[in-house]
C-alpha cells in the first residue's frame, strides 16, 4: 500500500500537476511529499540490542547472507520465480508511458493513467492479496492471482496497444495491475518464508534485489525489443513470463511444502 502510495502521488500526481502548472509547482509538491517520511525517522527510537546477542564479524555476517540460498528451494525461487514474476509486470508497464505518448496522449492523462489509476488499483490488489493468503493458503492464492492476471493481461494488450480511449485502457490496465499486486503479495510472503529469524532483514533484501535487478535490465530490454518487434509483440511475451513464474512457483510450492510450513 505504501510503495502504490507513493506511486500515486510522487508519480501520477506529479506529472497531472505539471501539466497544468509546469516544472516548479511539481517539483516543489515533490519535495514535500518526499521530506515527509523524515518526520517518522525522526521520531523513531530503534529498541536496544540485547545484551545476550553476539555481534557477528563482516565475514560471518557474509557468510550467514550466502547461506540464505541454501536452504530448500531458495535458489530456484530467489533466481527464478521470483524475478520471472516481476519481469512479467515490469516489461508490460515499461512499454504504456511509451506507447500512450506514441498514441497522442498528453502529461496529465498518462498521469492520471501511471500514477492515480495504478496506485489505487494496487492499493486495492494487495489489500486483497493478503486476505486470500490469510485464508486460502500461498498457493492457491498464487494460482488464483497468477491466472488472474494472466486473463487480464490480453485484454489489456488488445484495448491499450490498439489505440482504445482513455476509459478503456483505465479499466483494463486497473485490472492488471490489481490481479499483478495481489500476486506480487504472494511472492512477497514465499520470499519472507525464506528469511531466517536471525537475518531476517538482509535474507529478504537479497531475494527481492536479485528480482528487483533482472526487472532493470528487463525494462531497458523491453524497449529496445519495441523497436524491432512493436509495443504488442513485446507485450504478449510478459504474458509468457508471467506464465512460467505462475508455473514454477507452483510446483515449487508443492515440492517445498513441508519445508515452507516450518518457516511461515
Amino acid at each position: 500500500m505504501g510503495g502504490y502510495l507513493g506511486n500515486l502521488l510522487g508519480g501520477g500526481v506529479t506529472l497531472i500537476i505539471y501539466g497544468v502548472a509546469g516544472w516548479t509547482p511539481a517539483i516543489l509538491f515533490l519535495a514535500v511529499i518526499t521530506a515527509l517520511p523524515l518526520i517518522t525517522l525522526a521520531l523513531y527510537r530503534e529498541p536496544a540490542r540485547d545484551a545476550g546477542r553476539v555481534q557477528p564479524t563482516l565475514g560471518q555476517a557474509f557468510r550467514a547472507l550466502g547461506n540464505v540460498l541454501k536452504q530448500p528451494g531458495a535458489p530456484t525461487w530467489a533466481l527464478a520465480v521470483s524475478p520471472l514474476s516481476l519481469c512479467g509486470i515490469t516489461v508490460l508497464s515499461s512499454l504504456i508511458s511509451a506507447a500512450l505518448v506514441d498514441a497522442g496522449w498528453n502529461e496529465t492523462e498518462i498521469g492520471t493513467l501511471n500514477g492515480v489509476i495504478i496506485g489505487v488499483a494496487g492499493i486495492a490488489g494487495g489489500l486483497i492479496g493478503g486476505v486470500l493468503i490469510r485464508r486460502f493458503g500461498r498457493s492457491r492464492t498464487l494460482a488464483v492471482t497468477g491466472s488472474s492476471m494472466l486473463v487480464a493481461t490480453v485484454p489489456f494488450i488488445l484495448i491499450a496497444f490498439g489505440g482504445a480511449p482513455f476509459a478503456g485502457t483505465a479499466l483494463a490496465i486497473g485490472l492488471v495491475m490489481f490481479a499483478y499486486t495481489a500476486l506480487s503479495t504472494v511472492m512477497l510472503t514465499v520470499s519472507m518464508d525464506y528469511a531466517r529469524p536471525a537475518t531476517a532483514g538482509t535474507d529478504f533484501t537479497l531475494i527481492v534485489s536479485i528480482a528487483q535487478l533482472a526487472s532493470f535490465l528487463a525494462s531497458a530490454l523491453s524497449l529496445v525489443a519495441a523497436e524491432h518487434l512493436g509495443y504488442t509483440g513485446v507485450a504478449w511475451f510478459s504474458i509468457v513470463l508471467t506464465g512460467a513464474a505462475l508455473l514454477l512457483g507452483l510446483r515449487h510450492l508443492r515440492v517445498h511444502a513441508a519445508f515452507l510450513a516450518t518457516r511461515a
